[in-house]
């Protein structure tokens, strides 16, 4: 065979192992222009981060801030703006076309490209049906649109959408379904999870799940005052684990409407478990003491660092567990009120005993 028909061979060769093996050919870079309107922000400083990092800087002259780029794929991009007295962050999808920025007072949106427009009008669409479906507090409109993502998440794994609903409904708000959050980031295509906000998910995701409702809780163990070990929930008793810490000024108001639910239903088998997140022997000791706080108080006085707080997911105090008979989360981050109808009902159906309060 001569030589420039044996080269002309391998090469068509390689070209089709390439594209039987899914190699594709590099796309051409593709035009992007940003264009924020921002008059209240008037020589605030501006910084564009694309997947976390910053790719430009600049000021907001006349109301205007603007960038012309090139990008081979759509991206995450936040842009931050910061005056003396205050920030503010604004995600968007990296992508071809002009993209239009505008403060619209309670909040600054993206408009102008295809997924930025989807965003854009699900957040306008979902918003109404809420309330047109009579969810009208805060709580069961965020419940309402988190089951919307999980549809989207289903139906697109693979859309950045999908990744930015998620974060935006489920990242760091304890009152999503932790069971569901797992389940939708598992859904998630590989190259998603592994974005900027992906991997701040990631972990995220797995502590919350371990402490999930209807899980069964960690059986680990901690000193009380006197230094003497003590499980953190009892088999066989409704256990309140509540994480607190003498310099909380939250947790402190928590623990007085704590002990009038303790009286309440100690003589029926409610049992307290006080986790301090202190690091001060002494300033943990005097809260016990001025508080009167009558059930269990333990803590390694590691705070943060504790074993027992990173088992339990604890980012924020005060945190509670409401742990079953057979250790199983029923409930947390509950407040006072609702501990204490959970109990009413639980401990009824248990003792078949009316005279709960």
């Amino acid at each position: 065979m001569p030589v420039s028909l044996k080269i002309s061979f391998i090469s068509l060769l390689f070209l089709f192992f390439a594209f039987s093996s899914g190699a594709q050919p590099k796309r051409s870079p593709y035009p992007v222009s940003i264009k924020a309107f921002l008059p209240a922000w008037e020589n605030a400083v501006v910084v564009l981060r694309v997947n976390g990092s910053a790719l430009t800087a600049g000021t907001i002259s006349n109301g205007i801030f603007s960038y012309n780029t090139f990008c081979d794929t759509v991206a995450e991009a936040t842009l931050e703006v910061r005056s003396r007295k205050k920030a503010t962050y604004t995600t968007f999808f990296l992508e071809p076309g002009t993209i239009r920025i505008l403060d619209e007072g309670m909040r600054i949106s993206a408009y102008g490209t295809e997924l930025n427009n989807r965003f854009a009008a699900l957040e306008t669409s979902w918003d109404s049906s809420a309330r047109a479906g009579g969810h009208v507090t805060g709580l069961q409109a965020a419940n309402w649109k988190r089951s919307k993502v999980a549809s989207l998440v289903e139906k697109e794994p693979s859309s950045l959408l999908s990744l930015r609903m998620l974060y935006r409904y489920f990242y760091l708000d304890p009152a999503a379904d932790d069971t569901l959050y797992y389940r939708l980031f598992q859904l998630l295509e590989p190259e998603l999870q592994y974005t900027t906000q992906g991997k701040k998910m990631h972990e995220e995701v797995k502590g919350r799940y371990a402490v999930a409702l209807g899980r069964k809780a960690a059986e680990l163990s901690l000193p009380d005052a006197q230094k003497t070990l003590r499980p953190l929930y009892q088999q066989g008793s409704y256990t309140l684990l509540h994480f607190w810490a003498s310099w909380c000024q939250p947790c402190r108001k928590e623990n007085n409407l704590l002990r009038k639910i303790y009286r309440d239903y100690a003589c029926l088998g409610l049992v307290i478990t006080g986790v301090s997140m202190d690091e001060d022997p002494g300033a943990w000791a005097r809260a016990i003491k001025s508080e009167k706080l009558e059930w269990t108080q333990v803590s390694d006085l590691q705070a943060w660092k504790s074993p027992v707080a990173e088992a339990y997911n604890i980012i924020a105090i005060p945190s509670n567990f409401l742990i079953g008979p057979d250790g199983t989360i029923l409930a947390k981050n509950v407040d006072p009120d609702d501990i204490r109808k959970f109990l009413r009902k639980s401990m009824a159906d248990s003792t078949n005993n009316t005279g709960l309060r």
